[in-house]
């Protein structure tokens, strides 16, 4: 059995729409190029949109500052009248060194100044930088510049400066 052959002007005919169709994709290809060297066709974005902004890597992100301190209860204990401090083996801040680190030793002083570091509550002994200081993370003592305060613990020091955490609420008032 033989296939049967097209006429001449038939496979002529399928010859031109190949042509056809081949030149229609040629050219397509071709404006595509075109447009892509020179930049006139842009094709769509098919990454969908962000909802939020994110942050860059490097963009540091601030710290939550904790709650302040809360205010001591009103009854702040007071030292006896007439024992003054020394007499009851506490010693002057002045005398208080960072070689003092890890011992238990009763430390007073006029207040020279209180604030927050929204860590804790401060007290400050003396005008310079790195002086003695005691601190509390928990309350904060109504006492004002010129008092005379005292409180026991344990010598501590941060960057060679040694301080006094202020235990169990027991800030004095001494004379």
């Amino acid at each position: 059995m033989e296939t049967p052959q097209q006429p001449p002007a038939e496979k002529k005919k399928n010859s031109k729409l190949i042509y056809i169709i081949i030149g229609i994709v040629v050219l397509c290809i071709g404006c595509l190029v075109v447009s892509a060297i020179f930049g006139i066709f842009v094709l769509p974005d098919l990454a969908p949109e962000p909802t939020a902004t994110p942050l860059p890597t490097n963009t540091p992100i601030p710290p939550t500052a904790p709650p302040p301190p809360t205010a001591a209860p009103e009854n702040t204990p007071v030292s006896s009248e007439g024992t003054s401090q020394e007499e009851g083996g506490c010693i002057n801040w002045k005398d208080i060194t960072r070689d003092m680190e890890g011992e238990k030793h009763c430390v007073y002083g006029d207040v020279y100044k209180t604030y927050n570091t929204n860590e804790a509550w401060r007290i400050d002994f003396g005008s310079e930088k790195n002086s003695f200081f005691m601190y509390d993370t928990k309350y904060y003592y109504n006492v004002e510049i010129g008092d005379c305060v005292a409180a026991e613990g344990t010598i501590k020091s941060i960057s060679g400066v040694p301080y006094l955490n202020i235990e169990d609420q027991k800030l004095y008032f001494c004379q």
